[in-house]
């Protein structure tokens, strides 16, 4: 048998065993024919299959323009599979894929983690603030990859903070109000969030706002500031945004708090001066004497 010939055979029985695969699992709309993996990222190709990315690539690379399944000629525009990435995600997190299939997923998964934690700390050496503050945010919470540790994670918010990262200042300030990874100085802490919210920072001055509406943290109430860094932070139109749901809904409610104050005052002081011009107005103008 020729060479050429026993590479076709292989192929062909490969071709065989993948469907047989792919028929006895109950997500089998979800594995990629040429894997047989759950795919870390999905694409859609022009034959509708989903695939993982590299190996779909690959595929095109060696065989062309033709489809791993049907072999008719589909293109090499490969579209972003977003929703099934999620909805894979999903079902391996809660257990609803198991065994196998969500074994190697969350091996794949581990692995690019690897991968992207060692792009992330090569583009923080190299001076990227931008790098350098994500670099705090994982740490800190030991996420993708990377192994809690608050003290390295204030290390790196300093030094992006000190490249000129307005969020990483921001962060710096948290943190030395909470003694996390750095010696506790509230004083110092909230002078460094304000000079965040000053820059533009969301999350600061939605900080900022609420201390000063609760005078919090030894700081003198003052609605009117309170009230001006509240709708800056919900405006959208801070250059460095990164508040999450939860502060912004709590300041929401603290501002329109605020405000309905403001206005009930408004309304009252109008009234009382409604009274008082009536009351004046109807008092008949006596001569004495």
């Amino acid at each position: 048998m020729l060479f050429s010939d026993r590479i076709e055979k292989e192929r062909v029985q490969k071709t065989k065993r993948l469907k047989h695969h792919m028929s006895q699992s109950p997500f089998a709309d979800l594995i990629c024919p040429i894997t047989l993996h759950l795919p870390y990222d999905p694409v859609v190709a022009g034959d509708g299959q989903i695939y993982e990315r590299l190996a779909i690539i690959q595929h095109f690379e060696e065989h062309g323009e033709s489809s791993p399944l049907t072999k008719n000629v589909m293109g090499v525009k490969l579209i972003p599979a977003v929703q099934i990435r999620n909805h894979i995600e999903t079902c391996v997190r809660n257990g609803v894929i198991t065994g196998d299939l969500a074994n190697k997923w969350k091996k794949q998964e581990k692995e690019n983690e690897m991968i992207e934690a060692g792009a992330l700390m090569k583009k923080a050496l190299g001076g990227d603030h931008e790098a350098m503050f994500l670099l705090g945010i994982f740490l800190f919470d030991g996420l993708n990859g990377f192994g809690k540790d608050q003290k390295i994670a204030f290390d790196w918010y300093e030094r992006a903070a000190n490249a000129g990262n307005v969020k990483a200042l921001a962060l710096s300030g948290f943190s030395y109000m909470n003694g996390s990874g750095v010696k506790e100085n509230v004083t110092y802490g909230i002078a460094l969030v304000t000079m965040a919210a000053e820059r533009g920072s969301d999350l600061a001055c939605l900080s900022l706002g609420l201390w000063l509406a609760g005078g919090d943290f030894d700081l003198v109430k003052d609605r009117s500031r309170a009230i001006h860094f509240l709708s800056l932070g919900l405006s959208g139109l801070c250059p460095h945004r990164h508040a999450r749901r939860e502060p912004k809904e709590e300041a929401n409610l603290m501002l329109t708090k605020l405000t309905k104050l403001d206005i009930v005052s408004s309304n009252a002081k109008n009234a009382k001066g409604h009274v008082v011009g009536n009351i004046n107005q109807s008092l008949p103008l006596c001569k004495i004497g």
